[in-house]
């Protein structure tokens, strides 16, 4: 059920206050490419001016139910709700990843990093109310796995220049294995250029892992508390982290406090209003002294509720900031609504080297000789490279560089300011020898804080004696395609000798697996002679296939030439030459494989692939053993492929197919069609089970990049008919089942046969003797006697007439039975083997003694039915043979009425007394039976 609110201004209620904070710090640290610690720590800024970001969500127990730290931390889904809240905010060029904590840890594959034009529906999917993450199916807090999957996808993802923020998202203490810090952070790429930032949300009062937060100081990153006791303890971490975001501060509005300042300069302000509890749609008035502010794009409004928790509306809106501050109203919140108010400036650092003093021309360069001057550029540009202007490089705004000299420690040197209020210029003079590293850093001041400072990628200027250089100084490749190969002819000129160098790349892991240089068609690495003066052929040589999706990324990165160093001959320093291109791959493969069968049919699978590559790819066409397959329905389902005359290859040869893939040369950005490269042979089995069944194929490339070309495989199987498919089977079945009712028919004839048991039949005849004093008294010492004595009347042979006697085929039926019978021929002398039990051949014996008692009379009868039990027919005046049964006194008959015989069932301890006994001493008295 849902319920409304009560109307009264006290604070909000601790899912709200949670939901605020989320969405508060999730749009801090997110929104733009620098986040902040308490500290001045630089923010993050990147000359391609793009950022990563990739959020890992605690999806634990603790998350949705309580556990003995306390009450569960989210029961609503509201960190689900915030990263939703968060995506619809960002535009489709952002690039974007989600991980569940306890994703790696059951080898679940990260999500990759790419825009969200690419992967915004899978993330809706993922975070959607009943998707896999909202769940919580977590049964631990395994963070150490979920950074070793985070760290793989940053190196994998990772661009030049271009900075990575993780935002990481938990309620408890880590219970995995514990991660040194500072070795964490030096395995990211993105951190040793300083381009990394981890930030810490966790909840407070929670038990935390300490590693966590050394992650987030140590990268420049913040920890995030949530609490749950007033609404300002709770959102201040997250509105002091924002304020530190590129020098301009965001707001969280509330009744009260409704008023933006103006922000000129930033390219939008984005808002997103939230309030809990039933009411009417919300709505957001924008009012400032120049009139009602433009709006870019309508209003988007929503509900969020997990099941049947509480509700809480929202409504995002962008509008143009101008020149005077701008006030918020929330329609349809009454006074319980919040908002948060994020400028959009987007800003970064560019850096520009030139040799000489300032005010001259010079190209952009990475080396001069020793005792050089040098004049180093900042400018302040947005994310269109343009310097911006005074509304957003205010007054107070400085710039320096953080200068570190060959052998010595880093010095932060101020950059004097000029004209333009976001350029600054650093200046120096006869330069050593070495490597000087220059790491750019502009500071903008904020009305509500500390300063922030904005940090550039670092540059490192060679200063050599020696003097070497290339003409050109730089690689323009242009656009590269798959399977091309690009040429440019540079003149290496210098002071120095005839040497062996060696081609290598400065950021290898920064460079696409199918892109390879090498000089005058030596591979890069490999060694060969290189003389001042002379021509040589710079080669970008693109390999065929460059990865399962379209890739278009800008190569900016540098060729360096290390030169061997001799025994005594003066260092040749390292020639460095940017380069940059463009590699645009495009490979349109089937998004997946789907076909139907009906069981005992067989049917081929053509797989084409078009691309823009100028060369044939080769790749080895793997399918997964049988056994590797989930769900899938075993030999009754083969898969195989065809060679070039159509025959099924043997199954031993499935880890080996090759397939050549030759396309035409097309024109640039024009995909050339490819004919079916790969056949796929499928044949379903007759009985193959109705029902959907999915694998992959994969086209493992033999060279260029090392990502196979996954295609799922989805089989429809329709169920072929009970006679085709178990015609043969039915008949055999037949068989066997006529062959397992007889088996059951004889099972049942002897589950059905019922026999004495000879030792407690013994037990229950017992010889009576006289006492002294007349009276009877049972002989235990005759007990063995008994026992062989019945041991002998019932032995096997016997006992086996008997049954067959009693015609076995009738009680294998259901309902019939057979109870063994036998007569007991009891002697009153003191011989007891002179009694014996004779075996009755009738299988009904009781029920024919009923009907004509007189065949039994004065006969007495045991029975296996009810275990054992003991029946008789007494003869007048009670006799049994030549004893007299004793009978209660209310068990005698009328005298007056004529004597009829009938069977009775003898009671427990029924006494049959010897007749015409002299009651001597010693002497046998008759027996007890029962």
């Amino acid at each position: 059920m849902l319920t409304s609110a009560p109307a009264h201004n006290a604070p909000l209620a601790r899912p709200v206050l949670l939901l605020a904070a989320l969405l508060l710090a999730s749009v801090t640290l997110l929104s733009a490419p620098v986040l902040h610690a308490q500290e001045s720590a630089p923010a993050l800024s990147a000359q391609s001016r793009s950022v990563q970001y990739l959020i890992v969500i605690d999806d634990s127990g603790s998350m949705r139910v309580r556990t003995a730290e306390g009450p569960a931390a989210d029961p609503e889904r509201l960190a689900i709700f915030a990263t939703r809240s968060l995506l619809s905010m960002l535009d489709d060029r952002d690039e974007v990843s989600v991980l569940r904590l306890n994703g790696a840890r059951e080898g679940e594959s990260p999500m990759p990093i790419a825009p969200l034009a690419e992967n915004r529906t899978r993330l809706g999917t993922m975070l959607a109310n009943d998707g896999p993450v909202a769940a919580y199916p977590g049964k631990l807090t395994p963070c150490a796995s979920a950074l070793e999957a985070v760290r793989e996808e940053l190196n994998r993802a990772r661009r030049p220049n271009t900075a990575q923020v993780v935002l990481f998202l938990t309620d408890g203490e880590c219970n995995d294995a514990q991660v040194n810090a500072t070795r964490y952070l030096n395995s990211i790429d993105a951190h040793k250029d300083g381009l990394f930032q981890f930030y810490l949300l966790r909840w407070r009062g929670r038990v935390f892992s300490q590693y966590l937060v050394d992650l987030a100081r140590e990268s420049g990153g913040s920890v995030g508390e949530v609490g749950a006791d007033d609404p300002t303890d709770l959102l201040a971490p997250f509105a002091n982290a924002l304020s530190r975001s590129q020098g301009y501060s965001a707001h969280l509005l509330r009744p009260g406090t409704t008023t933006i300042p103006a922000h000129t300069g930033a390219r939008r302000m984005r808002l997103l209003a939230v309030a809990p509890d039933q009411g009417s749609e919300l709505r957001l008035n924008l009012n400032s002294p120049e009139g009602q502010p433009r709006t870019l794009g309508a209003s988007r409004t929503g509900l969020h509720q997990y099941e049947d928790g509480k509700r809480y509306r929202y409504v995002a809106l962008d509008y143009e900031p101008g020149t005077t501050p701008v006030t918020v109203q929330v329609a349809g919140g009454a006074n319980r609504w919040r908002v948060v108010a994020l400028p959009d400036y987007r800003l970064f650092v560019e850096t520009r080297v030139q040799q000489g003093r300032c005010g001259g021309q010079g190209e952009d360069t990475n080396f001069v000789q020793v005792g050089a001057g040098i004049c180093v550029t900042l400018s302040l540009v947005n994310e269109k490279g343009q310097v911006v202007s005074a509304d957003v490089a205010s007054r107070g705004t400085e710039a320096a560089i953080l200068y570190q000299e060959p052998g010595a420690e880093p010095r932060r040197l101020p950059a004097a300011a000029t004209d333009e209020a976001a350029v600054f210029r650093f200046e120096r003079v006869n330069l050593q020898e070495g490597d000087h590293i220059l790491s750019p850093r502009i500071t903008l001041p904020s009305a509500q804080g500390a300063p922030v400072t904005l940090r550039g990628a670092a540059r490192t200027l060679q200063v050599s004696t020696r003097r070497i250089s290339a003409t050109p100084a730089n690689l323009e490749a242009g656009d590269l395609l798959p399977g091309t190969d690009h040429f440019q002819e540079i003149v290496i000129d210098g002071n120095f000798p005839a040497t062996r160098a060696r081609l290598t790349v400065a950021r290898p892991d920064d460079l696409p697996e199918c892109v390879t240089f090498a000089l005058s068609g030596v591979p890069a690495g490999q060694a060969q002679t290189i003389t001042p003066g002379q021509t040589y052929t710079l080669e970008t040589r693109v390999a065929p296939y460059c990865g399962p999706v379209d890739l278009r990324r800008t190569l900016d990165n540098a060729l360096r030439l290390e030169f061997d160093r001799g025994a005594h001959s003066i260092p040749i320093p390292t020639l460095v030459v940017p380069v940059r291109a463009e590699l645009i791959s495009q490979l349109a493969a089937p998004t997946g494989l789907e076909t139907t069968l009906r069981g005992g049919q067989k049917r081929d699978l053509r797989v084409s692939l078009s691309g823009n590559h100028r060369r044939a790819q080769h790749f080895d066409a793997v399918i997964l053993p049988t056994d590797e397959r989930t769900g899938w329905p075993g030999d009754d389902l083969r898969l195989t492929f065809l060679d070039a005359d159509g025959k099924p290859l043997p199954e031993s040869d499935q880890g080996q197919v090759t397939t050549d893939v030759v396309h035409a040369p097309g024109t640039e950005g024009t995909p050339s069609a490819s004919s079916p490269v790969l056949t796929l042979h499928l044949r379903a089995d007759a009985c193959c089970e109705a029902g959907t069944y999915t694998t992959e194929i994969a086209l493992v490339p033999r060279q260029g990049a090392s990502a196979p070309l996954r295609l799922p495989l989805t089989v429809h199987v329709e169920a072929a008919g009970m006679w085709r498919c178990w015609g043969t089977t039915i008949a055999r079945t037949l068989l066997v089942l006529l062959l397992a009712l007889l088996l059951a028919y004889i099972a049942n004839m002897w589950r059905s046969s019922h026999f004495l048991d000879r030792d407690r039949l013994a037990d229950r005849l017992v010889p009576l003797y006289w006492s002294d004093y007349g009276e009877t008294r049972p002989q235990t010492r005759s007990a063995e006697d008994v026992r062989r004595m019945v041991r002998k009347s019932l032995g096997l042979w016997p006992r086996l007439k008997a049954w067959l006697a009693a015609n076995p085929l009738v009680f294998g039926l259901p309902g019939r039975d057979y109870y063994e019978s036998a007569e007991l021929v009891l002697d009153a002398t003191r011989n007891i083997h002179r009694s014996r039990l004779r075996l009755s051949h009738e299988r009904e014996l009781l029920s024919e003694l009923r009907t004509t008692p007189r065949r039994g009379l004065a006969k007495i009868y045991t029975t296996a039915q009810g275990g054992i039990s003991f029946y008789a027919v007494p003869a007048e005046g009670n006799r049994l043979g030549v004893f007299e049964m004793q009978r209660e006194f209310d068990d005698f008959a009328d005298p007056t009425v004529e004597f009829e015989p009938k069977l009775i069932n003898l009671r427990r301890r029924t006494e049959l007394i010897a007749m015409h006994s002299d009651r001597e001493p010693d002497t046998m008295a008759g027996w007890r039976i029962g």
